[in-house]
């Protein structure tokens, strides 16, 4: 995965990161055919939340999203193009939202001004299988079949039928509990502090996995017999790196639950 992060464009998406709402300007910045805004509202004031939906179009090789929601729920799902829903609590300004084609990929970013509002929360729905790289200041809940990029200052971090063959998760602070119905090729978690929980698909044999961990809690690997003896194997097709300044590490296997099953 470390080459998704030497890409230089994605940090200057990160610059728009920084600031917070002050009201509701959503904008789509993209090639017309690209982007269909469906609603745009203007708030004068007040606490009420108030849901925006928007379809954005059909996505490039890979999707990058860059917001500040409190949660932001990423969907992997049946069905052409993407879809934004907000819901908003913010007081007067100019936030918005906007979708931008760069390098080969999508790029969906929230950006606010310097007087705080709260953006609640936000759900992308995307065709299953797509490619997934998120950087957020607050947490985030995803669900896809695609490779999958996380990229957080500070953040619980959750992930749920993951199929992808590559996850990466990188948090300076927060827990991490993700839940695989296939084997990664390479999975890499990082976080400077908070538990780790991996949970892999029990039907397909996770013993064929290298477990590497460093952790200054508790470390518990039970994925049976032959897990831990193979980190220096080449063939070896799933590899496992986790890490945590200050927390544990489990990693265990599971069938998949009825929802999770194809």
């Amino acid at each position: 995965m470390s080459s998704t992060t030497d890409r230089p464009w994605p940090r200057r998406l990160w610059g728009g990161i920084g600031a917070v709402l002050t009201a509701v300007v959503l904008a789509a910045c993209v090639n017309p055919s690209l982007a269909a805004i469906l609603q745009m509202t203007w708030l004068a004031g007040g606490r009420e939340p108030e849901q925006i939906q928007r379809t954005l179009g059909d996505p490039q090789d890979a999707i990058w999203y860059t917001g500040e929601a409190l949660q932001m729920t990423f969907s992997g799902q049946d069905r052409d193009g993407m879809e934004l829903t907000e819901n908003l609590y913010r007081v007067p300004g100019d936030p918005f939202t906007e979708v931008t084609q760069l390098d080969g990929a999508t790029a969906v970013t929230t950006r606010c001004g310097q007087d705080c509002g709260t953006l609640a929360d936000q759900e992308l729905l995307l065709p299953r299988g797509s490619n997934l790289h998120v950087a957020s200041a607050d947490g985030m809940y995803y669900s896809v079949q695609g490779d999958v990029d996380v990229r957080t200052f500070r953040a619980d971090v959750s992930g749920s039928s993951l199929s992808g063959e590559e996850i990466s998760v990188r948090a300076g602070e927060g827990e991490v509990d993700l839940t695989h119905t296939a084997l990664p090729a390479s999975l890499e978690v990082r976080t400077g502090r908070g538990d780790i929980s991996i949970t892999l698909p029990a039907q397909e044999d996770p013993r064929r996995c290298t477990v590497e961990t460093e952790a200054s809690g508790e470390v518990d690997v039970d994925l049976g017999e032959g897990a831990a003896d193979r980190e220096d194997d080449a063939e070896v097709s799933c590899r496992i790196a986790l890490h945590t300044g200050d927390g544990d590490i489990t990693v265990t296997s599971a069938p998949p639950t009825p929802w999770e099953r194809d």
